[in-house]
């Protein structure tokens, strides 16, 4: 959403942060898309074990198929989706916090990608915001998850998170 993307940019004002671009434009060719995720995945891993924080964000534009039809517009919406959390359950590092920006996104990393079957809710980190500390189950326990629906908050609400984050680790 547009607020996403200006929230992305206001989180870019932090230096102290590492970011990722999925480029989400080559969804439709396989390969290079694989290739793609891969790409980000060993520059997202290298920066945690630097004791970097990361950012991983896709393309910010819609993304839509050649053909016009609506399934094909979907299948790909679901092929970044699935790409996204990857990027976190594919993980061999241990990062200090994950940040999910987005409904489904954030359903798809809680479950599929950490595999969260209980968790501690810590409260809100911001209103309408909540976190939740992973369960000892999960593929990263007792780790802080925050739940950032899309379209919540102001400009500033996901950097003030973030460094919220920051600051603890």
């Amino acid at each position: 959403t547009e607020k996403t993307s200006q929230q992305v940019d206001a989180l870019k004002e932090n230096p102290n942060i590492v970011f990722v671009e999925l480029d989400a434009t080559l969804v439709a060719d396989e390969a290079a898309f694989a290739q793609e995720v891969n790409r980000c995945l060993e520059l997202e891993e290298a920066a945690i074990r630097a004791g970097k924080t990361v950012c991983v964000y896709t393309t910010r534009k819609l993304i839509t198929a050649d053909t016009g039809d609506k399934e094909d517009d979907l299948r790909l919406s679901v092929r970044i989706s699935d790409a996204v959390q990857s990027l976190v359950g594919r993980l061999s590092v241990v990062p200090s916090f994950v940040i999910a920006k987005g409904g489904i996104t954030s359903s798809d990393v809680g479950t599929k990608a950490l595999a969260v079957k209980k968790a501690n809710v810590l409260g809100q980190i911001k209103p309408g915001i909540p976190v939740w500390q992973t369960g000892a189950e999960s593929k990263f326990p007792l780790t802080p998850y925050v739940i950032f629906p899309g379209n919540v908050g102001e400009i500033t609400t996901l950097r003030e998170a973030a460094e919220v984050l920051m600051s603890v680790k």
